[in-house]
């Protein structure tokens, strides 16, 4: 099941890596809806939604707080990102924090664009 080499098993880092993407999936998706109360294009809000996404994996700090950096799921998974970072406290469970967080407060503030909008 373990040796030297492979620091989990199969089935830990595949339900670690499906919870991960659903969290980042969450984020990825409510930044996409509020960009879209934006952009009236669909095309257009995707391409936006990529580039911010992109962009905040290149551009951000590889700061433990970073959203973005938690969309790689296989890097934070094995710890490499934290490794080349320096910094520890860029892990599994800060990444489910911060992903909800930055999902939660992005649907806030689509749910306040929306609700100004209609009236």
């Amino acid at each position: 099941m373990k040796d030297e080499f492979h620091f989990i098993t199969i089935g830990q880092y595949l339900g670690k890596t499906v919870i991960l993407v659903l969290f980042a999936l969450f984020f990825v998706y409510s930044l996409y809806f509020l960009i879209s109360l934006f952009v009236k294009g669909p095309a257009v809000s995707f391409g936006l939604t990529s580039v911010l996404v992109l962009g905040g994996i290149i551009l951000l700090p590889k700061f433990w707080f970073n959203p973005f950096l938690y969309v790689d799921t296989h890097q934070i998974i094995n710890g490499a990102t934290s490794t080349l970072a320096f910094n520890d406290a860029i892990n599994y469970t800060s990444g489910l924090v911060t992903l909800f967080i930055f999902g939660a407060l992005a649907i806030a503030l689509s749910y306040i664009k929306f609700v100004r909008g209609v009236h």
